[in-house]
């Protein structure tokens, strides 16, 4: 007995749901040790006996060759009582009071599983819901944790005796497969009409459900997520008629491809850009297409020269595309602008007008997602998410200095909404929820609040919220605070920007300054004004607003947003030869009278928006004039730009002389060379893409240059303006041997990221403070 002993290890971070109790078990097997694995709320717990010294290995062995889709953030080891037990079990999961345990992103289907699906001999040949330890739904069906079958959707479906055998073998990679099923006793797949009438099951669904698209037909198909629209992306009329029903005029739709050999054939692909496109979690990637003559419908991104593609991540997909063996469309079952639907009673209800089928089955899902979406900059290969949603939340990997026993939620901004929450020192931080400023998308954001709050028993200290008054998020923080009697603190919308890259990049707590270059749309300033051309400077743990472009007129607040044409007459009202030429025509006579009685009486906001810089140029250059979807503008004005850039030799012949170098740069911002280099252009009938390319290298060219008058060697970027890959390569190429350039490449640069911000901003800075309501007061003379 002396040189026998026993240890209890505790295992946190990533570790359920990726077969970490079936590896703990056969490598104790391995080392003949007894005892045994359980999950529980706050991670994995093993307890083992046997000769110390082989405990030690085993315990070196643990933490070196895990499940390569498990993530530790802790582990834990001390000394136990012997017990004497006999051999090496999984036990039932441990209920502790702590919720502390990651819960893994949903997953594609794995190699093996697909190899399976397509083996006529194998019991589980072309099984739509196949899945094993490595691949299948996680975050989506769990109801509570632990992770545990019982406390997910797959708990109303009992194994069968083959399944069970499976589960309970510690040598099949079935092993505690918590969604282990199969065609005898799993999830059934069934084919239904508009009236839900039931058409076919089983196979039969899936085969009728790709015979009613390749006939022209809308089939709304249930995934892991949510459901999606999918139609023949080859047929001009099945894509017009989804427009039309979908009301959805001109954003691009998604596409999903059978396998990488046929989407190399309608675009370019980078090795990074097809390593993220055959990656485990299967976003959806912007890709340059080739100027060849397509099959695919014009009607699929209209005037555009990019597509977003993504591959199969189901088996369902899989099976779906097997047999039409073309891309489909796939985009989201919502109207524009309302959340993804995913309850089928939801779906015959809202949008029984939009589909003519549903592929559709009886497993649950819990939280909805919509598909995560990349791209990469064509030059320098930056990632930029331009949502951050399936298979990525709710884990982040932030490395952050959290204090013990904190919990703190952050609940972000109006658009592009998310919410993040720091826990047990972990941060989550959710998927993407959607704009706030629709009854349906409050409620969703309402209910992944309250799914956190269940799933690990929050109990938060401190909810941190947005300045602007008006904000849902910080409505609902407000009355959450009241009720639960919990502090609350204000966050300046891009300072938060700025502390999301900087916990990102791991540049807090530096002993040099870091310039945050913060551009996007919209937020509300601590003077009351619509920011948006920001300059911060970080050192210490203290950030300050060093600079930023001057004010200029914003009319009609979310209107101005929708019109770019707004945008450019409040911002180039001065400019007399464009107003009269190029603006007026843009506005019928009664608009026209009434808008300039607006700038003439200053009734309007005081913005310094780059965002709307944009908009001001797309729409002076006949782009955009009234947007259908959001960044549309913005988009055609990269769109064009780049459309000259084929080499970064082509990048060096951009025309230096909107930019003058000898200009001093005061505070704020002048844009009065800029306005008048653009107007000149325009009057001189200089190329559009030019234009456009030159003001794009003036904005990059004046980063570094205010970064060389701070003295600041870093630069860090964030704000929705950096989702534009052109600029980000811009200034890759201008500044990249002078400075440090950071970027976002785990989460967005665009609002998204505001909740996470927020929560940094809270556990590291001293900028959160009670605002006076007086100061909250937004005044539209301002």
């Amino acid at each position: 007995m002396a040189d026998k002993g026993a240890i209890h290890i505790q295992l946190k971070g990533k570790v359920q749901g990726v077969g970490f109790r079936p590896y703990v078990y056969r490598l104790a097997r391995s080392y003949d040790l007894k005892g045994w694995v359980s999950n529980g709320t706050d991670g994995v717990h093993i307890h083992v006996e046997g000769q110390k010294e082989i405990l030690e290995k085993f315990y070196q062995d643990l933490l070196r060759d895990y499940p390569p889709l498990a993530l530790l953030t802790e582990s834990f080891c001390r000394e136990a009582p012997f017990l004497g037990l006999e051999g090496f079990i999984v036990k039932e999961s441990i209920e502790e009071k702590e919720h502390s345990v990651i819960v893994l992103p949903d997953l594609d289907v794995c190699e093996s599983c697909k190899e399976e699906l397509y083996c006529s001999s194998n019991r589980r040949f072309r099984y739509p819901f196949i899945t094993c330890t490595q691949c299948g739904p996680r975050y989506s069906i769990i109801y509570s944790l632990p992770y545990d079958r019982s406390k997910t959707t797959m708990n109303i479906f009992p194994m069968c005796k083959d399944c069970l055998e499976e589960y309970e073998n510690p040598s099949d990679r079935r092993f505690y497969s918590q969604t282990n099923s199969c065609k005898e006793c799993g999830i059934k797949v069934y084919l239904y009409g508009k009236q839900k009438e039931e058409i076919a099951q089983g196979e039969e669904a899936i085969k009728e459900g790709a015979w009613a698209i390749a006939e022209g037909q809308i089939v709304a198909v249930k995934g892991i997520g949510g459901y999606l629209l999918m139609a023949d992306a080859l047929n001009p009329a099945a894509i017009l008629k989804l427009r039309e029903r979908k009301r959805r005029a001109s954003k691009p739709f998604a596409l999903m491809f059978n396998d990488i050999q046929e989407v190399e054939k309608e675009v370019y692909l980078s090795e990074k850009e097809k390593s993220w496109l055959i990656s485990r979690q299967k976003p959806i990637l912007i890709l340059q297409r080739k100027k060849t003559q397509s099959p695919i419908a014009d009607l699929v991104a209209p005037a555009q020269d990019t597509l977003g593609i993504m591959l199969p991540y189901t088996p369902l997909h899989i099976l779906l595309l097997d047999y039409l063996k073309r891309p489909l469309v796939a985009t989201s079952a919502n109207i524009s602008g309302l959340p993804i639907v995913f309850e089928e009673g939801e779906l015959f209800l809202k949008l029984g007008h939009v589909f003519d089928k549903v592929l559709t089955h009886n497993r649950d899902i819990v939280v909805p997602q919509d598909d995560s979406v990349i791209r990469v900059s064509f030059f320098f290969k930056q990632t930029i998410f331009l949502r951050r949603s399936r298979s990525f939340a709710p884990f982040l990997n932030a490395s952050l200095r959290v204090p013990k026993g904190a919990c703190y939620l952050a609940l972000g901004a109006e658009k592009k909404s998310t919410v993040c929450f720091c826990h047990e020192g972990n941060v989550f931080l959710s998927q993407y929820l959607g704009d706030l400023d629709c009854f349906e998308a409050e409620e969703n954001f309402k209910k992944t609040l309250s799914h956190f709050f269940n799933l690990w028993g929050l109990k938060p200290q401190k909810i941190i919220l947005d300045l602007h008054p008006l904000y849902r998020s910080r409505l609902i923080g407000e009355t959450m605070s009241e009720e639960k009697n919990i502090e609350r603190i204000y966050f300046q919308h891009h300072k938060a920007h700025f502390w999301a890259i900087l916990a990102e990049k791991k540049l807090l707590g530096l002993e040099e300054p870091v310039l945050g270059v913060i551009w996007d749309g919209t937020g509300y300033g601590e003077d009351g004004a619509v920011w948006g051309g920001e300059f911060f400077l970080y050192y210490k743990g203290r950030m300050e607003r060093v600079n930023h472009f001057e004010y200029f007129p914003l009319l009609l607040g979310d209107k101005a947003v929708r019109e770019p044409r707004i945008s450019a007459l409040g911002i180039f009202r001065k400019e007399s030869k464009i107003v009269e030429d190029f603006l007026k025509p843009k506005f019928n006579p009664w608009e026209w009278k009434t808008y300039r009685a607006l700038l003439d009486r200053k009734k309007y906001w005081a913005c310094c928006s780059v965002g709307r810089l944009f908009d001001a140029l797309a729409s002076l250059l006949g782009l955009c004039d009234r947007a259908s979807f959001e960044g549309e503008a913005a988009i055609a004005l990269q769109r064009l730009a780049s459309s000259s850039v084929q080499s970064l030799s082509d990048l060096g012949k951009i025309p230096h002389r909107w930019f003058d170098e000898k200009a001093p740069l005061r505070r704020p911002i002048s844009l009065e060379n800029l306005l008048k280099s653009i107007e000149k252009a325009i009057v001189e009938e200089i190329p559009k893409e030019e234009i456009s390319l030159g003001f794009h290298f003036w904005l990059s060219k004046l980063i570094g240059k205010l970064a060389e008058n701070t003295g600041a060697r870093k630069i860090a970027f964030s704000g929705g303006v950096f989702q534009n890959s052109l600029l980000v390569d811009l200034l890759y190429l201008q500044w990249a041997d002078r400075f440090d350039l950071f970027f976002h490449d785990e989460i967005s640069p665009n609002d998204e990221n505001i909740s996470f911000g927020q929560l940094v901003g809270a556990l590291y800075g001293k900028e959160g403070r009670e605002i006076d309501p007086q100061i909250s007061r937004m005044d539209s003379n301002h």
